[in-house]
């Protein structure tokens, strides 16, 4: 009896001997896995930053502050000298000394005279508008509007110009200048503002007259060679009748 179920126990199918001891090694390497994790632990760093006693820091947005005539003055005419040399490309010396040390960017003022500097270029014809964006004790900055010289393009852009006052100096010096908005203008209304339509655009319409002209001449060709043959039949039918 022991003999005969021995044998009922063994597993005759070698297939499933294969899937058994493929299983065990399964098996196996997994609690080896499971055993090194609970014994070694996490070994990743903490990147939480460490907390400290006290109040927390938090950013306060200053007060605003209203500008003084003589402010707005002063603001005005360093914009004025920044934008007639900086951004006109005129000039350039009477920028270098009116702007901080950020927008300089290490320039030496022999670097700065030779145009390649950290701001973007527009040729000014005038200066249309200012308008207020923000204003703090020593941080203000402006929405100013410039139209450029006749036959320039864009025809006209939009600028946000910030300045902050340095209290050693006890002035005002362009920090940024950085462009607002999307120009809306495009070459044709460029060469519009030249006066003139655009070259392209009316070589266009020169071409547009020929297939125009060929489409006329295939429409009147049915209608002439009705009428010819209608008068030929109105004259034919008029012969008889006299006769």
């Amino acid at each position: 009896m022991a003999g005969f179920a021995l044998n009922r126990l063994r597993i005759r199918s070698r297939r499933r001997r294969r899937r058994l001891a493929k299983l065990a090694v399964v098996l196996v390497v997994a609690g080896s896995v499971a055993a090194i994790v609970a014994i070694i632990g996490n070994t990743g760093k903490n990147l939480d930053s460490p907390t400290r006693n006290g109040t927390p820091q938090t950013y306060k947005t200053p007060p605003t502050h209203h500008l003084s005539a003589s402010e707005v003055k002063d603001i005005r005419a360093v914009s004025a000298v920044f934008i007639g040399s900086a951004v006109a490309r005129q000039r350039l010396d009477d920028s270098y000394r009116i702007v901080t040390d950020s927008l300089r960017e290490g320039l030496t003022r022999a670097q700065w005279r030779s145009g390649s500097i950290p701001v973007i270029p527009f040729d000014v014809g005038t200066i249309m508008h200012y308008s207020l964006d923000w204003s703090y004790e020593n941080d203000v900055a402006y929405d100013v509007s410039l139209a450029a010289k006749p036959g320039a393009f864009p025809r006209a852009k939009t600028f946000l110009i910030e300045l902050k006052r340095n209290p050693k100096l006890h002035r005002w010096l362009v920090d940024s200048w950085s462009p607002v908005g999307i120009s809306t203008d495009t070459p044709e209304a460029a060469a519009a503002a030249r006066g003139g339509p655009p070259p392209d655009k009316a070589l266009s319409t020169i071409w547009l007259l020929v297939p125009a002209s060929i489409l006329v001449i295939l429409a009147l060709v049915p209608i002439v060679v009705f009428t010819k043959h209608w008068y030929q039949n109105r004259r034919a039918r008029r012969s008889l009748t006299r006769a």
